[in-house]
């Protein structure tokens, strides 16, 4: 009797964390098609303002979606439930806005190794899931830095 009402209460945990998960998940993706449609210029103080915004919202999320355990590793994209199989652009998302960040304090070489790993995240979570395969090959030669260049396949 008492397991049954625990039980019932994480669920309705659940379901009340799933419901703000897909709420802030939405209005950051509205945020987005905003910034996406600003007529101001990218380095405009309110443009960089939306788009910090909407990193902390996406950021959010992600930890969000990492405590409720929606994902896991070692399932097929088909087992995934489909209204969640948004949240698989979670990282793409992030990457393409960090890009668009201006900010004296961070350099952008710091931006680019940012994005760089929300993109590498993307293409693993891909790859995974048995989304699509991804293979990194190396360019460049020893004495350059080494590049990676990635080939998704679908």
């Amino acid at each position: 009797m008492w397991g049954s009402s625990i039980k019932r209460k994480a669920m309705a945990v659940n379901c009340d964390e799933n419901k703000k998960v897909r709420e802030i998940f939405d209005a950051a993706i509205k945020l987005e098609s905003e910034i996406e449609n600003d007529s101001n210029s990218s380095s405009s103080i309110s443009h960089q303002e939306k788009t910090t915004r909407c990193i902390q919202m996406l950021e959010d999320v992600t930890r969000m979606i990492s405590e409720l355990g929606l994902f896991s590793t070692n399932e097929d994209v088909d087992e995934v439930i489909t209204s969640d199989l948004r949240y698989f652009l979670l990282p793409a998302l992030l990457g393409y806005l960090t890009l668009r960040r201006i900010e004296s304090l961070v350099s952008r070489l710091d931006l680019l190794k940012i994005a760089d790993v929300y993109y590498k995240d993307f293409l693993t979570r891909c790859q995974d899931y048995k989304i699509a395969k991804v293979e990194a090959k190396e360019k460049g030669n020893k004495s350059h830095k080494v590049h990676h260049c990635y080939h998704f396949y679908i």
